[in-house]
């Protein structure tokens, strides 16, 4: 294991004038740092709408700190690592996934309680997501060899669609890409 540190940058206001490059109208600068034991974080941290900080590392482990940096808890997801960004849905709801032998989706409380799992038996586990739609719902791309694929959830964790793909949703490498929405 590594010593891994989060850094958190209040970023600076930009200046966009049509033509131009945005420029910082204000310094960035370090608002905390958070130290973890890890090999590594792969994605962004997830804000809730309390300030609350998530994010996920390669352990399988989810993180909640506070809006100054201090840890609230530690959500473990009895997994060999995770994969793919943290999402906070509109009820609170924290989403990320593992993979390896237990991939998942889980949905978890905003106090670190478990709240659902959607696992993805034989999946090496998502590429895709978890993100949540302009519908609300939960998607998730789960990898090979599985017979999940793409998938569709209900904020309560229950499937809506599945869908394999033609040909085959898989992707080398594996790294959880996120997934974007737009008003379409």
């Amino acid at each position: 294991m590594y010593r891994l540190v989060v850094t958190i940058v209040l970023a600076a206001a930009l200046s966009l004038t049509a033509g131009a490059d945005p420029r910082p109208t204000t310094s960035s600068r370090i608002a905390w740092r958070y130290e973890t034991l890890s090999n590594y974080i792969s994605h962004r941290a997830a804000i809730g709408a309390d300030g609350t900080v998530y994010v996920n590392d390669s352990s399988g482990l989810l993180h909640a700190l506070t809006p100054s940096g201090e840890l609230e808890w530690i959500y473990d997801g009895g997994s060999s690592g995770s994969a793919g960004p943290t999402v906070v849905g509109a009820d609170g709801t924290i989403y990320f996934g593992t993979s390896g032998p237990n991939s998942a989706i889980h949905g978890v409380n905003r106090d670190g309680s478990r709240k659902w799992i959607f696992q993805a038996p034989d999946s090496q586990g998502p590429i895709g997501g978890p993100g949540i739609g302009p519908d609300g719902n939960v998607y998730a791309i789960f990898d090979l060899p599985g017979s999940i694929g793409a998938v569709s959830l209900t904020p309560a964790g229950a499937l809506r669609w599945n869908v394999l793909g033609d040909p085959r949703v898989a992707e080398y490498g594996q790294s959880g890409k996120e997934l974007v929405f737009n008003s379409g």
